[in-house]
């Protein structure tokens, strides 16, 4: 016997989804910037944070040249090197970081502002 997924619980599911796709921190694009020897971060919601390579003890003692391949997991959610194994969570990273009351604001406000605009699509 096969279970069906109903069409409502589906959208259940896509909705809870993309609730804690909006509660987790999200980058778009990762790189190592060798004249500061800094990890810099743009996030999904339009900030950027430049780190001295340093500060993260997973990437620390690692060559540059092997820092030229950092990437992000399909989520957005991790800093990955692939060829060292190196997965670094970018909740866990930010929260060694910036005060987690800080990241708890600018997370508030930018659901806000996804609600304001869910309300009223026009604007």
């Amino acid at each position: 016997m096969t279970d069906l997924i109903s069409e409502a619980d589906y959208r259940n599911a896509l909705a809870a989804g993309d609730r804690r796709s909006r509660r987790e921190p999200r980058a778009l694009a990762v790189a190592y910037d060798a004249g500061r020897d800094a990890i810099v971060i743009t996030m999904a919601e339009g900030w950027r944070i430049d780190i001295d390579r340093a500060r993260i003890a997973e990437l620390a003692a690692l060559p540059p040249a092997v820092l030229a391949h950092l990437s992000l997991s399909p989520a957005g959610t991790a800093i990955e090197l692939e060829a060292q194994d190196v997965q670094i969570g970018l909740a866990g990273l930010l929260a060694t970081l910036i005060p987690v009351k800080t990241v708890a604001r600018r997370a508030a406000r930018q659901n806000e502002r996804t609600r304001a605009v869910e309300r009223n699509p026009s604007h």
